[in-house]
């Protein structure tokens, strides 16, 4: 019974891990796309 919770917490955190960095990727963009529009 324990060894499906723990597989499914880790796919959680991994989940949100790359939820995570895609969203700080998507931010990168954005702030370098509307800092090369500005200069």
């Amino acid at each position: 019974m324990i060894v499906p919770v723990i597989c499914t917490v880790r796919v959680g955190l991994f989940g949100s891990l790359v939820r995570m960095v895609t969203a700080s990727l998507y931010a990168l963009m954005v702030t370098f796309a509307v800092f090369s529009t500005i200069s």
